[in-house]
């Protein structure tokens, strides 16, 4: 604590710098706040001096974090509780100390520094998404557009969020079908066959186009696809595997094209699926 004291002092000695928190503070007013955000300081400084992550590193940032709540505790205008929280929402999250349960804490400061403002509750969301708390970050959003129901702000972040979960749920969905696939050669519950196991893949008449703007562009590459083939042997259904983005669209326009020879069980023509490749290569 002395030695915190000689360096508080050496830094009010100094001309302030207003670019830092203890400048910024002590330019504002000299309170119990100041002297605890410029002891915080003189810790991260001391925290920069020794490397990431290890034991010394994280003892003075401790401290930093420590010094920077206690400051919040005490009286200060809001410039330099601002400050002071900003800086909390640095040493809290997942690349310094990783401290949920303090940000979320500081983040309820911040809100409530600012309860007409949108964008807290809006960064609020985002830091809670990124934790995988995707209830909490709608519950969220949907308090942010509420409360500022005329801003297009919360708006336009609301609705990429539920692309974004809405992408995800497909994603997961599609995952879980795959989990669920009958072995190749054996029937699903729908009575589709996956190619393999005694099922021939069947012979294919058609070919893929090659995309003008992707010839023009240079762009080659294989897509591969799944299709369902239906028993009259026409493509019913197709979705990318394996992307090309500039391609993925005439691959599957190409498919779903394609004419296949029925796939005969038992004397019964039946639905297929199968993985299928469609290249394209300037010649």
């Amino acid at each position: 604590m002395i030695a915190g004291t000689f360096v508080l002092a050496a830094a009010m000695a100094q001309t302030p710098n207003t670019a830092t928190d203890c400048g910024k503070a002590m330019a504002r007013s000299m309170t119990g706040a100041t002297v605890q955000v410029c002891l915080a300081e003189a810790e991260l400084s001391q925290a920069e001096a020794a490397p990431k992550d290890t034991a010394e590193w994280r003892r003075h940032v401790e401290a930093a974090a420590a010094l920077y709540t206690r400051a919040l505790s005490l009286p200060a205008d809001e410039v330099v509780r601002a400050s002071i929280i900003e800086r909390l929402l640095i040493l809290f999250d997942e690349s310094m100390l990783n401290q949920e349960p303090e940000m979320l804490a500081a983040f309820r400061e911040l809100i409530g520094l600012h309860p007409l403002e949108a964008l807290p509750l809006l960064r609020l969301a985002k830091y809670q998404e990124a934790r995988g708390s995707a209830d909490a970050a709608e519950e969220t959003l949907l308090a942010a557009r509420r409360l500022a129901p005329a801003d297009i702000e919360p708006v336009r972040t609301l609705a990429q969020f539920y692309s974004r979960r809405a992408g995800k749920m497909h994603a997961n969905a599609e995952t879980q079908v795959d989990r669920e696939e009958t072995p190749p050669g054996e029937p699903d519950r729908n009575g589709v066959y996956r190619v393999g196991g005694g099922i021939t893949p069947p012979r294919r008449f058609g070919n893929a186009a090659y995309p003008a703007d992707a010839l023009a562009a240079g762009v080659d590459g294989t897509v591969v696809a799944e299709i369902l083939v239906n028993e009259a042997g026409i493509v019913s259904d197709a979705r990318v595997l394996k992307s090309v983005p500039p391609l993925d669209e005439a691959a599957l326009k190409a498919v779903r094209e394609w004419r296949y020879d029925p796939t005969i069980v038992d004397g019964k023509a039946v639905p297929v699926k199968m993985t299928v490749t469609v290249s394209f290569t300037r010649r």
